[in-house]
């Protein structure tokens, strides 16, 4: 008896972990990608940093502390498709550190597109984002990264150090990156200091085109030497995106 109830136990414990995971439709190709519908499936992504994803339906990350997909070393360089769905109340507190967002990672020829972010909340010490902490492609190669149709909305984003951004924290040095058809409204960005809309550090040698996005009803809430300095930026954020300067 003791033994049958020892394999039931079993039985309960692998349907509750392992059969949210084996239940993903596709194969994650081109032709037949991974359809996420649920926050297990979402972090399922990390296993298979190179595949092809579309969301199936809205999903809700509400009580759920998330840990982003990818590494530092191991970027995620596969296809995210969210269809239009939205992810949100997504929730992400590691104060202590950087490169910290949806994704920890962005590499060369991902594609991330398609996607509304609602009421996401980000803590990290710097340079991370919403969406990536940081975008690096191949050094000296400029192979793209694109982000398209890629939407927050009333998000806060925030930072103990510098250079936290609305979208990506930082992108490394001989990157290039294509940011088009996207929308960052009513968040905030607090920051110690350097805060930025759609990433906090752009660095050296590296390129990032901004096309036909919006900025609007955004707040910067600036950190430095014991002050607190909030300031809504959207007409200098508009303005910024129309002349498509970066600065």
């Amino acid at each position: 008896m003791k033994y049958l109830v020892y394999i039931c136990s079993i039985i309960v414990i692998c349907f509750l972990f392992v059969s949210p995971i084996s239940a993903i439709t596709g194969i994650g190709t081109c032709d037949n990608p991974y359809v996420i519908t649920n926050p297990v499936e979402l972090q399922f992504i990390s296993s298979d940093l190179d595949a092809y994803f579309i969301l199936g339906n809205d999903i809700d990350l509400t009580g759920i502390e998330w840990m982003p997909i990818g590494y530092d070393s191991q970027p995620f360089v596969g296809y995210l498709d969210g269809k239009n769905y939205t992810i949100s109340n997504l929730f992400i507190d590691l104060p202590d550190e950087s490169y910290v967002g949806l994704f920890r990672a962005l590499g060369s020829g991902a594609v991330i597109k398609n996607i509304n972010f609602y009421n996401p909340t980000v803590s990290a010490f710097d340079e991370s984002g919403c969406l990536a902490g940081i975008i690096y492609t191949n050094f000296g190669t400029y192979e793209q990264m694109r982000i398209m149709n890629v939407n927050i909305y009333s998000g806060y984003i925030s930072g103990y150090g510098n250079h936290m951004g609305g979208m990506i924290g930082c992108v490394y040095v001989y990157s290039d990156v294509c940011v088009s058809y996207c929308t960052l409204a009513y968040t905030k960005i607090q920051s110690d200091a350097l805060p930025g809309f759609i990433v906090g550090s752009l660095r050296a040698d590296s390129v990032m085109y901004v096309e036909h996005s919006i900025i609007s009803d955004n707040h910067f809430i600036v950190l430095h030497r014991g002050c607190v300095d909030s300031r809504n930026v959207s007409s200098y954020a508009k303005k910024w995106f129309d002349s498509n300067e970066l600065t």
